[in-house]
């Protein structure tokens, strides 16, 4: 996903070189304008979450559920980004 994120926003020329940072952006760029659903947002910045906790928190515990859940907002992420460009 933020691979994806990415690749939209610099699409828009726009370059970010923290994971905040490209949320903000992703978030000013395509969700205020309405480009995108603010759902995949949502997504994003879930998903974003659980990752800090599971690489800095060494007691969490995600389930395959969370899993697979997080694995088809990426599959769903990916082609709303896709469709931003041209």
């Amino acid at each position: 996903m933020f691979h994806a994120a990415t690749a939209a926003l610099f699409a828009e020329g726009i370059e970010r070189s923290s994971h905040h940072g490209l949320l903000s952006a992703f978030g000013e760029h395509f969700v205020k304008t309405q480009r995108i659903d603010r759902r995949f947002f949502v997504c994003l910045r879930e998903t974003f979450e659980q990752r800090q906790q599971s690489d800095y928190d060494p007691l969490v515990e995600i389930d395959c559920q969370t899993v697979q859940e997080a694995l088809n907002h990426a599959i769903d992420f990916v082609a709303a980004c896709r469709s931003l460009t041209p």
